[in-house]
């Protein structure tokens, strides 16, 4: 699951019905993960993570990122961005069609 929300993105990791939460409980902190060696400096320490180019453009644009890591079975959207489903969906499955590895939707 990944949730855009005005304080960043939040990432879920279900395992058999149930979150998995790493060894430290810090499984799924995609937002800290560097997309770009030489961007901007994140609140974290870190440089070019996700959350810095987090919104809905954004979203688009590194959407496969994620899809193509975990190849999920389903796609949860949720919080404000979810609300713009129908300006957002199309170009969600467009760009998933076009850039991931997997051929079913």
């Amino acid at each position: 699951m990944v949730s855009i929300t005005n304080r960043g993105i939040g990432t879920g990791i279900f395992l058999d019905g149930k979150i998995f939460r790493g060894h430290d409980g810090f499984a799924g902190e995609m937002g800290h993960m560097t997309i770009n060696m030489e961007g901007p400096r994140c609140n974290c320490g870190n440089r070019g993570c996700w959350e810095m180019y987090a919104s809905p453009r954004a979203l688009m644009d590194y959407f496969k990122n994620v899809v193509n890591i975990f190849n999920p079975n389903v796609i949860i959207i949720r919080g404000a961005i979810a609300e713009a489903g129908r300006w957002i969906f199309n170009p969600i499955y467009r760009t998933l069609s076009e850039r991931c590895y997997f051929s079913h939707r």
